[in-house]
């Protein structure tokens, strides 16, 4: 009687081992179908949170057993973790969790990862010294948890992508390899957004001088004027450096873009930090003054005019050059109302100014 019956139960035990790991195949197939099906929705416009919020959603909405799912950068040494993203039944609990780093948390899942740069799994347990913990069983019934290191592009951050079940085995039975995934496509994802964000960036930057190139600038001037509704005043600054063909001629043009590149700099400790200072093309700037009318304009003209006047640019060779610049100014809505119109003003009163003798301002007085 005895045989049989151990016979038996060697069966049943098989089978219910078998049936655990078909329940956890199924558990990691359906994990991984939701990664495939993330990849699929990120697009090309998506922001890095946008990634980030769909990669922890497809987790959330792919088995019951996750509960939440969040998502945190920053730098290395950071003395305090606080979810940026989150989904699953218990966000709530990722909304008022705060990680101080201490004597109870280095040695957790969260710090623990970011230093060892490995995955690292952690069981929670009602009687944890460690507050969250145990509101964490209690309110949410989150049993373990897996955090998994992110490399950022920018090497002087980490992040964490950070993973709760209800299961206390539930990282064992099901494995690491999905969540393993999910952190590498979340990397890779960050990582193209970086580039998707330099490269608008770059489009918008004048190479040489580091500041906004031409269509930048128009965009800038669209944008000011579509949201000022012409309730304020506003005002450009067309600017050319005088006779700098010669400065090409005598000292070359590596030393001509060397003084473009310092006069630039000049102008912007010359305005306010909310004046948009744009490379117009060759050595003509422009400027865009924000809230400023004609009086303040033309005073901020003279300002940025004699900066370069004292400026003296230094060259390769040690030496300075003494360069001037010429400026017109045009005021909204006093010169024009369109951002073309404002211009051909102030190209006008540019003009005017060379006309004059060069190295001053002039505007419609």
């Amino acid at each position: 009687m005895i045989g049989p019956l151990r016979a038996w139960l060697r069966r049943a035990s098989i089978a219910a081992g078998r049936a655990q790991e078909v329940l956890a195949l199924r558990e990691s197939n359906a994990v991984m179908a939701s990664l495939l099906a993330a990849a699929a929705k990120i697009t090309a416009g998506d922001s890095s949170n946008d990634v980030v919020q769909c990669l922890c959603d497809s987790v959330v909405d792919a088995t019951r057993h996750i509960r939440l799912a969040w998502f945190w950068y920053g730098a290395l040494d950071s003395e305090e973790i606080r979810p940026m993203l989150a989904a699953g039944p218990a966000v709530a609990y990722a909304q008022q969790l705060v990680i101080k780093r201490g004597l109870l948390t280095w040695r957790g899942p969260a710090y623990r990862a970011l230093l060892t740069e490995r995955a690292t799994v952690t069981r929670t347990f009602h009687l944890a010294p460690y507050g969250p913990w145990r509101a964490a069983i209690r309110d949410h019934d989150l049993r373990v948890a897996i955090a998994l290191p992110l490399r950022l592009p920018d090497p002087a951050q980490r992040g964490l992508l950070v993973f709760y079940a209800d299961d206390r085995n539930y990282f064992r039975r099901v494995g690491l390899a999905p969540f393993e995934a999910f952190a590498r496509l979340s990397e890779v994802a960050l990582a193209q957004s970086a580039a998707r964000i330099e490269l608008a960036a770059v489009a918008r930057t004048d190479p040489l001088t580091r500041i906004a190139n031409r269509r930048a600038f128009q965009e800038a001037c669209l944008r000011q004027l579509l949201a000022n509704g012409g309730a304020t005043p506003l005002s450009l600054l067309l600017v050319d450096v005088d006779h700098f063909k010669s400065v090409n001629d005598e000292y070359g043009h590596e030393n001509g873009d060397r003084v473009l590149v310092q006069i630039a700099r000049c102008m912007g400790d010359a305005l306010r930090a909310a004046d948009l200072i744009g490379r117009w093309g060759g050595e003509e700037f422009v400027a865009l003054l924000p809230g400023a009318d004609a009086k303040i304009a033309l005073f901020a003209a003279e300002r940025l005019r004699a900066a370069v006047e004292r400026l003296q640019p230094e060259l390769l060779d040690g030496g300075t050059v003494q360069v001037t610049c010429s400026v017109g100014v045009a005021s909204f809505p006093i010169d024009a109302v369109t951002m073309d119109r404002l211009l051909q003003v102030a190209d006008q009163h540019l003009m005017e100014a060379k006309r004059a003798g060069r190295n001053r301002v002039r505007d419609r007085a």
